[in-house]
């Protein structure tokens, strides 16, 4: 399977777009499954969780880095133009944001209790609730709502930590261990490589992955 092709079974542009974003959370399942099953990241999924976020965010044009800026180099016409950009800016942002928590909503129906509430007919009774689970923070979609919202940061740039993981991915690709030796294999590379980065700007520093390269 090369492909991944789902409909979105609307016209509706705002629809359509929330759909999407469903759509491409089942795609990014899919594909750290199978990343899983090749010697992908198990370990670290939050990082994974975090990731996938921070590439929702930015795709979106709602991550906070991306949000207007005025510097000590900005014009008159720059400062003039700002109030647009600012309310064009929490606009979409505004926008972004609902379509993530009616996602959110829709994944977090209790489907078990409201089957049970339907069995014992309290469902669609006056002043029924739809009963919600607790969000997980493993969410894709909970945690771009927290990065877009101000709840978490992520930096938007390409940092020392993505190369680390990119690095360890790769590599248990591409070198099959027994599970035990790879364990410890990623554990011990890991600490290693985190703290070179700590000596050289922090695991966070901007990085081009292009001038990356690991002898381990």
């Amino acid at each position: 399977m090369t492909e991944w092709k789902q409909s979105l079974y609307t016209t509706n542009e705002a629809e359509a777009h929330r759909n999407w974003l469903a759509e491409n959370e089942k795609y990014e399942a899919a594909k750290l499954s199978a990343e899983v099953s090749l010697g992908g990241p198990i370990a670290h999924k939050s990082y994974t969780v975090s990731a996938i976020a921070k590439q929702l965010t930015v795709q979106e044009g709602i991550h906070p880095d991306q949000g207007p800026r005025l510097d000590v180099s900005a014009t008159l016409e720059d400062i003039a133009a700002f109030p647009k950009r600012l309310e064009e800016w929490r606009n979409r942002l505004a926008e972004k944001s609902e379509l993530m928590l009616e996602i959110i909503a829709d994944n977090s129906v209790d489907e078990d209790q409201r089957q049970k509430d339907y069995d014992e007919g309290r469902w669609a009774t006056d002043g029924y609730q739809t009963p919600f689970k607790a969000v997980s923070p493993d969410h894709p979609i909970a945690a771009a709502y927290a990065i877009a919202t101000g709840t978490s940061y992520v930096p938007s740039h390409t940092t020392w930590r993505d190369a680390v993981e990119l690095y360890i991915k790769i590599n248990k690709q591409e070198k099959k261990r027994e599970a035990v030796k790879e364990i410890k294999w990623e554990k011990s590379t890991r600490l290693l490589l985190e703290k070179f980065a700590k000596h050289n700007g922090g695991t966070e520093r901007v990085n081009d992955f292009e001038t990356v390269a690991f002898g381990l």
